[in-house]
């Protein structure tokens, strides 16, 4: 003698349920890349801004500095 679940649609949804991780798997990496990538494109932004500039790098420096954290 075998015994049957009570409610036997409630097996079946459990077995075709999906994780939300599994949806989001294959973006993870995808996104992590396109954050480091902003991030990077922001640094050079700030970098070329202070060496490239008409005063001299330590005098444009002390200025980001001054705006940044002052």
């Amino acid at each position: 003698m075998s015994t049957q679940p009570a409610d036997p649609t409630a097996s079946a949804a459990s077995t075709e349920d999906k994780a939300p991780s599994q949806f989001t798997k294959p973006y993870r990496l995808l996104a992590a890349f396109v954050l480091l990538g902003a991030n990077a494109l922001f640094l050079l932004v700030a970098l070329i801004d202070l060496v490239a500039s008409d005063s001299s790098f330590t005098a444009n420096a002390g200025a980001q500095f001054v705006r940044s954290f002052c």
